[in-house]
């Protein structure tokens, strides 16, 4: 059995392009597309920070593999303080929206999922 059928056997098969699934519910080849569409709307100010993120998200093959940037502070829900260390503070948080876990095709839409807990940290940049 070659990749192309272990991955339509495992994963299913798109419902855009009719291609095998990289992942659960994901497909590399569309969301890439969409991921390039995206791009002129976000930006790190740095060029050289934006290709990784970028090539990050052209490369993933499932939604745990996809980088997401810049996420508002607004977002995190019972922010607590946990400690201070290494060049900033640490804090928990909630993530209502969670992380990106696939493309709503009817919708056209990124589809999210519950409450996720995330570890925050603040840098501290001391200029002597």
């Amino acid at each position: 059995m070659n990749d192309l059928e272990k991955r339509k056997q495992v994963y299913g098969i798109c419902g855009e392009c009719n291609e095998p699934g990289t992942g659960f519910l994901w497909c590399q080849p569309c969301n890439s597309k969409r991921s390039v569409d995206n791009f002129k709307n976000w930006t790190s100010g740095n060029k050289d920070i934006d290709k990784f993120i970028q090539q990050l998200q052209l490369n993933a093959v499932h939604c745990k593999n996809y980088f997401e940037w810049m996420i508002p502070f607004e977002n995190f829900k019972d922010i607590t303080y946990i400690t201070r260390g290494g060049f900033g503070k640490i804090y928990s948080a909630v993530w209502p929206e969670r992380y990106i876990e696939y493309w709503d095709i009817e919708n056209q839409k990124w589809k999210r999922f519950g409450n996720t807990k995330v570890a925050l940290k603040f840098w501290i940049i001391l200029f002597v």
